[in-house]
């Protein structure tokens, strides 16, 4: 654990928890519904892998997540 980051290796994600922080803007992500407990969060990070585009349509609501990097 560095600077308060904790990484879980083995862990299933069952639930992504969001707020709305006012009307008409983008929902943040709050914490994780896991299979080790739940977890609060001040930023998320998806560091799936090819299973970021599941993870992004479990959650509620729905993120949708591009397939394939684009770059310039």
């Amino acid at each position: 654990m560095a600077k308060g980051v904790k990484m879980l290796e083995d862990c299933q994600v069952k639930e992504i928890l969001t707020e709305q922080q006012r009307a008409g803007q983008y929902d943040r992500v709050t914490g994780a519904v896991t299979s080790k407990g739940t977890i609060q969060c001040q930023a998320f990070i998806n560091c799936t892998g090819m299973w970021a585009r599941e993870l992004g349509f479990a959650s509620s609501p729905s993120v949708r997540i591009p397939t394939q990097a684009c770059g310039k």
